[in-house]
């Protein structure tokens, strides 16, 4: 990234403790915390799992927050992009170095030819995961570049609505006849749980991006920290809750016909 490029942004309030609170979050839904006493899970279930689709969202709002500056040139947008991938892939390194005992024993790195492991370490590391949760990082990197490209060709009304109905058929696949399941029991069997891809990520992204509209921000930087974290976690409880995890495929689509 072009270290002479001037970043013009204020600190937005209640981000930081937002990110905190989703962290906790996330280390509840990997430890199962309170999955052994029903009516705690019952409460909290819904606010535990919007942490990671509330992390891609904020992830992508301050990434493209810095690309969406009208005196940036396209070379800039990338190096910007190119930075915040080299930072992800830092941080996926160290967490890898940290559980690499366990990630070759998990993985069976040490029972492939030299070709095999080759393929799988890449494979892992771009769609699936080396160690648990890396799934996330390379969804953010794989979903922010395709949301950077695809808002070349979109505007901001459009650029969400494929990802919405990409993630809501990988949460609904089951539910569609068995010739529309192809695709997902593919993935699943060849690459990973869609469920756990960049394919869900898309959407939170692409609303990262949406978000991150100057005109917007301009609104959103002098709201004060109560707005911002209510907001947030109530369109992420929301979203989750009564679009992708509706009871009925169909009743998702009815619901979809409103927004």
């Amino acid at each position: 990234m072009d270290k002479y490029i001037e970043i013009k942004r204020k600190v937005i309030p209640g981000l930081d403790i937002l990110k905190f609170i989703m962290s906790l979050l996330i280390v509840a839904v990997h430890s199962e915390a309170v999955n052994e006493i029903p009516i705690v899970y019952e409460v909290t279930n819904p606010i535990i799992m919007s942490a990671v689709p509330m992390f891609f969202v904020i992830s992508a709002f301050l990434l493209f927050r810095k690309i969406r500056q009208s005196q940036l040139s396209g070379q800039q947008e990338r190096g910007i992009l190119l930075h915040f991938t080299w930072r992800l892939f830092l941080l996926y390194s160290f967490w890898m170095v940290v559980q690499f005992p366990l990630v070759i024993h998990t993985r069976h790195y040490l029972s492939m030819s030299f070709l095999e492991f080759i393929y799988n370490f890449l494979l892992d590391i771009a769609f699936r995961s080396t160690f648990h949760g890396a799934w996330f990082f390379s969804a953010l990197v794989v979903g922010t570049w395709i949301i950077y490209f695809a808002s070349k060709m979109l505007k901001d009304k459009t650029i969400w609505i494929v990802p919405l109905f990409v993630a809501i058929y990988i949460y609904h696949a089951d539910e569609l006849p068995g010739q529309y399941q192809t695709f997902w029991f593919w993935y699943q069997e060849n690459i990973v749980n869609p469920q756990n891809s960049f394919l869900v990520s898309l959407f939170w992204i692409s609303v990262g991006f949406v978000l991150a509209n100057p005109a917007f921000v301009a609104k959103i930087e002098n709201l004060r920290n109560n707005f911002i974290m209510g907001g947030a976690i109530l369109y992420s409880l929301d979203a989750k809750y009564y679009i992708f995890r509706f009871k009925s495929f169909y009743g998702v689509t009815i619901v979809c016909s409103f927004l």
